[in-house]
């Protein structure tokens, strides 16, 4: 049985007992370095990839037997970790502004071992520490060791520090009780941990979200002006089923996530027939900012093209001054 087995058996009992379900669904990152490719081991770069992993759950079963049928699982599920996420999520036919998971576990196994000697004595090896984020309300993050590692990154707009302190807490005891006790049931081992009631910020934040995707201002609705604030918004009120947003409501925080992005540039290139840069839509994060870069973008075009129109002309009157010389 291998930690991250055991870190995900974990994961999803706790999960389940948060939300009182049993079927579960979360993220998982993996290496994208599948052994079976030739050459895999020279390729420079990253191939890390985030798939799905759903754990429907038994509560009578050992958890033992929940552990190793969840082993099983990943290892068949391994074999297709090149599938994009927008690909399974497109698979899944749920709506694109719908987050396949909300919550990423991410085992952070890999080694150095002894190939960092090879480089010579002069050559030391530093570990480089950066600002680490995602887009997902909640990533759980795992770093083996001589000691177990964990941390967890989260929005908190979405829950509270009280929740995601009670989330560690009951992680350590729940990660105890498996170790402890592997031949007890799934319910006993669930029925162990103290009662918790939501309260705050992660009891309200889907309604705050949904309402703050339509425009409530005291001030009356912001109905779009521009071609460009037409057009976006549209498109938005698509994306989010709604009929109407707020012109200056970010993105990200009306629920979209970087899939919905892609389709949002995908819809944008063909409603104005060219390319743009999917960075600016990062950028650029409420319809109004949107709306002003496509615009400002649309000017400086229109712009270059009557200095290259002029100078295409006074090319030619150049051009044709020239041959008049030469016939003279």
């Amino acid at each position: 049985m291998t930690l991250n087995t055991l870190m995900q058996g974990a994961w999803t009992l706790l999960l389940s007992r948060f939300s009182g379900q049993r079927d579960i669904l979360f993220g998982a990152a993996c290496s994208g370095r599948s052994p079976e490719i030739p050459g895999i081991d020279g390729m420079v770069g990253p191939c890390v990839n985030d798939l799905p992993v759903r754990v429907q759950l038994n509560p009578a079963e050992t958890l033992v037997d929940f552990l190793k049928l969840l082993q099983e699982e990943q290892f068949a599920a391994s074999q297709y970790q090149y599938s994009s996420v927008i690909e399974i999520h497109n698979w899944s036919e749920m709506p694109l502004r719908q987050q396949l998971f909300e919550s990423l576990l991410v085992f952070q196994n890999y080694g150095t071992g002894s190939a960092c000697q090879r480089f010579g004595s002069n050559i030391e090896i530093q570990t480089v520490t950066a600002p680490e984020t995602t887009n997902y309300p909640v990533t759980l993050m795992i770093v083996p060791g001589d000691e177990l590692h964990v941390k967890i990154l989260y929005r908190t707009d979405r829950y509270s520090r009280e929740a995601i302190q009670h989330v560690l807490h009951d992680l350590q005891r729940l990660i105890a009780e498996m170790v402890g006790k592997p031949q007890r049931r799934i319910a006993d081992i669930l029925a162990a941990l103290p009662p918790y009631q939501p309260k705050g910020n992660e009891e309200s934040s889907a309604n705050t979200r949904a309402c703050s995707v339509v425009n409530t201002s005291g001030g009356g609705a912001m109905l779009p002006q521009t071609d460009s604030e037409k057009i976006v918004a549209a498109i938005w009120c698509a994306l989010f089923q709604v009929s109407q947003v707020n012109l200056d409501s970010n993105f990200f925080d009306l629920g979209g996530h970087s899939l919905l992005l892609v389709e949002m540039h995908k819809r944008l290139e063909r409603a104005l027939q060219r390319r743009l840069p999917l960075v600016e839509l990062f950028q650029h994060t409420t319809v109004r900012s949107l709306a002003q870069y496509l615009s400002n973008e649309s000017d400086t075009k229109a712009d270059v093209q009557v200095l290259r129109t002029r100078a295409q002309q006074a090319q030619q009157a150049f051009a044709g001054r020239m041959r008049k010389a030469r016939s003279n």
